[in-house]
């Protein structure tokens, strides 16, 4: 039988050597307009230019479609109910047109090795009901010749992959455990932690503090996440103390066995009433903020040891976005400037307090490529201290990061130990960290179910239970959480471009938009991965759907 009419010629076929027939656009195309209507005889018969229109159903000499080029990142798709062809982004005359073939075909007429170059690139090309065959088993096995990111049969080489994170015959698995079957248990969007995950990653910032060549310790910044089981945990360990930043925060720390001798407070705002609950605690270090605070201590506890947090004016942070960033050219709210220096010096000899605590925290994520603007924002916080040589410690903050993007690559923890023991070498002080997400945001995940799967105009819409108010970074700051199918369907290495969205009604509530996702369904659940710091710690009952589990495993 024959579909209906093709619209007006725009396309041309060709054929380049380097692959084959292909097609270009004579004309340029915006976002979401029909490139081709097209039409063709529909049989059983699978060919190699055919396309499939539904199991068993194939349509064939359909004058253009036949001949598009497979992309993983493609700038088209088939919209096989109503024959057409429609444009993902926008197209100019004479681009080449691509599809996904996985999108469409169960099983491929061949096999072939990809090198389109996309980052999402999958290496080898199945359809999206078969395993690779053995060339692509080989080829995978080899670790492929793919430009782009890396994927083998049923995502088990996924970037994010390691000893306690990984696929086992299709089932995510998560410290020893199925996420899916632990998700299965609850109704409720499941925030879950591996705390082996954080004493380890607590136990990798030791090590390279090891290497710095002075007394050093950690004191875990509680904001990024304050599950009582993880809290306990780290104060059981005797390994770290714990940085706060509001008096609940002390309450807190104190009744999971943290003493005061142990815990930090770094804060901003802090009033008298504040003031009044920390300075019952002696042996609590303080740092204070502003010059206010300062005289504020002093008129109460004169004679009393503080720290003061210093703004040197540089700074970084995960990609050098700016609200990721705490000091540099923009005037920020953290910390005393050179310039309010002297005065801050001053109010405290008026009330003799003693200054033993220089701080500094210069922005959130950074990572190896930041290291050298860290290490400019350490010199420039040091100069502070020549004038302070009672200082016995120097709290050079947190914000060290971890990768949220296939691109990213991990801190480079022997570089960031060298440039503490450059900086600190002969200077005779204690160095402190405040690492928080660099500790838990790899050692949690935020599980979801899908409550939708469909087409909105050229976009494969994936809607959860849960959004940005259960975890705002991926909004707030474009940290991004992995999306990571618990379950994966069907076979191959087949993935679908979709934009997975939150249930909060507001437009910016959108997890990752325009990405490669193995196929999921309605009633599958999807583990968001680096869930584990400034989530729940965040989270908002915004549209009252605050409902959430959190699970330590």
């Amino acid at each position: 039988m024959t579909a209906a009419e093709s619209g007006p010629d725009r396309l041309v076929v060709c054929h380049r050597e380097a692959i084959g027939h292909c097609v270009l656009s004579l004309a340029p195309f915006a976002k979401g307009e029909v490139v081709d209507r097209f039409s063709g005889e529909i049989g059983p018969e699978l060919r190699q230019h055919s396309l499939q229109v539904r199991p068993g159903l194939h349509i064939s000499d359909t004058r253009f479609v036949g001949f598009l080029s497979h992309g993983c990142d493609p700038n088209c798709r088939l919209d096989m109910e109503r024959l057409e062809l429609v444009a993902l982004r926008g197209i100019a005359a004479g681009d080449l047109l691509t599809i996904d073939y996985a999108e469409t075909e169960d099983v491929l007429f061949r096999q072939f090795a990809c090198q389109c170059g996309a980052r999402t690139c999958r290496g080898w090309i199945t359809g999206r009901l078969e395993d690779a065959n053995e060339d692509g088993l080989r080829r995978m096995a080899d670790g492929g010749k793919s430009a782009g990111r890396s994927s083998v049969l049923a995502g088990d080489a996924a970037w994010w992959t390691r000893e306690d994170l990984h696929y086992r015959a299709g089932r995510l698995r998560f410290a020893g455990c199925d996420v899916a079957t632990m998700a299965a248990e609850v109704e409720e969007p499941l925030y879950l932690y591996s705390l082996d995950r954080v004493e380890a990653n607590l136990d990798r910032v030791l090590a390279a503090l090891g290497d710095v060549g002075c007394e050093a310790g950690v004191y875990y910044a509680m904001k990024a996440n304050r599950f009582r089981p993880l809290l306990e945990r780290l104060a059981q360990s005797g390994k770290c103390g714990i940085d706060i930043c509001s008096p609940g925060e002390l309450d807190l720390a104190l009744s999971c066995g943290f003493a005061p001798g142990r815990i930090s407070f770094t804060g901003c705002g802090v009033s008298r009433g504040d003031l009044a609950t920390l300075l019952r605690h002696p042996d609590l270090s303080i740092n204070c903020d502003t010059i206010g605070m300062i005289r504020r201590i002093g008129e109460s506890s004169p004679g009393r040891e503080i720290g003061i947090r210093v703004n040197p004016g540089l700074g970084t942070g995960y990609g050098d976005g700016e609200k990721l960033t705490y000091a540099g050219g923009r005037t920020t709210k953290f910390g005393i400037y050179r310039e309010q220096w002297s005065e801050a010096l001053a109010t405290a000899r008026e009330f003799g307090l003693k200054v033993t605590g220089l701080h500094f925290h210069v922005g959130c994520g950074y990572l190896t490529d930041q290291l050298e603007q860290w290490s400019r924002a350490i010199g420039a916080a040091l100069r502070f201290l020549d004038e302070v040589p009672e200082v016995r410690t120097v709290n050079v903050g947190g914000g060290l990061g971890l990768p949220h993007r296939v691109t990213d690559q991990p801190l480079d923890l022997a570089r960031w130990s060298s440039i503490l023991r450059d900086h600190f070498a002969g200077r005779g002080v204690r160095i402190a960290v405040e690492p928080g997400d660099y500790i838990v945001k790899d050692a949690g995940m935020l599980v979801l179910r899908v409550t939708d799967v469909e087409w909105k105009r050229d976009t494969r819409f994936v809607s959860v239970n849960g959004g940005f108010n259960l975890h705002p970074e991926p909004a707030f700051y474009d940290l991004p959480c992995e999306p990571a199918p618990c379950v994966l369907r069907g076979k191959g290495t087949n993935r679908q471009t979709v934009t997975i969205a939150g249930n909060i009604n507001e437009a910016l509530d959108i997890w990752a938009a325009d990405i490669a996702l193995q196929p999921v369904e309605e009633g599958d659940a999807i583990a968001f991965l680096n869930a584990g710091g400034y989530g729940v710690a965040m989270s908002s009952n915004h549209c009252l759907r605050g409902s959430f589990r959190e699970c330590a495993i």
